[in-house]
């Protein structure tokens, strides 16, 4: 499987006045990175977002060639700009690393692989288990926090193939499974 990174904002509204603040967060964002505006062909790093039934996804160049610094450091800026929970993903070979960023902070890390992840070795903070009761305001209707603290031990053992029964107990929505690198794939209508 390829390599992949996305964050999602669930609960973000679907209005014009959602999508001016997430244009202004990204872009405070990246200026503070010493990145400026241009063309997309002399850009160092893109990120695109789309809506979704769910909120908001959001898609990092940078992120998808597993920098996690870049994820955290945008899953951070976000959570505390909008005042929103988001969620991060990444995919590598067999491996997931989910990210849940709060209030600007990384609120929790849950990684099945027990390899570096990444750029960044995350693994060794906090082991990448997940603290269940964390994603409580993340749950699907009916889902409690001891089936996702099930599925987080699960997935130390199954790797990435429990990727579906997380997207599903989390609430997430199909853009979960996509990247930078395949939004076009995905055929994804709206992107900016």
């Amino acid at each position: 499987m390829r390599d992949y990174a996305s964050l999602q904002l669930p609960g973000v509204p679907a209005s014009e006045e959602a999508r001016a603040r997430l244009i202004y967060s990204i872009t405070a964002y990246l200026d503070a990175q010493g990145f400026i505006s241009c063309t997309k062909e002399a850009a160092e790093r893109t990120v695109a977002f789309v809506r979704t039934d769910k909120g908001w996804a959001v898609f990092d160049d940078c992120a998808e060639r597993l920098d996690t610094a870049a994820l955290n450091g945008l899953g951070r800026c976000l959570s505390g700009k909008l005042r929103t929970q988001v969620v991060g993903l990444m995919g590598s070979g067999t491996g997931l690393m989910l990210c849940l960023y709060a209030e600007g902070l990384v609120r929790d890390t849950y990684i099945t692989s027990r390899r570096p992840f990444g750029r960044t070795c995350l693994s060794g903070w906090l082991n990448g288990r997940g603290h269940a009761p964390r994603w409580r305001a993340q749950l699907a209707e009916g889902v409690e926090v001891k089936e996702l603290a099930a599925l987080f031990a699960k997935g130390r053992r199954e790797g990435r193939a429990i990727y579906e029964r997380l997207s599903r107990a989390l609430d997430l929505d199909e853009t979960a499974a996509f990247g930078f690198s395949s939004i076009e794939e995905a055929g994804l209508q709206g992107v900016v």
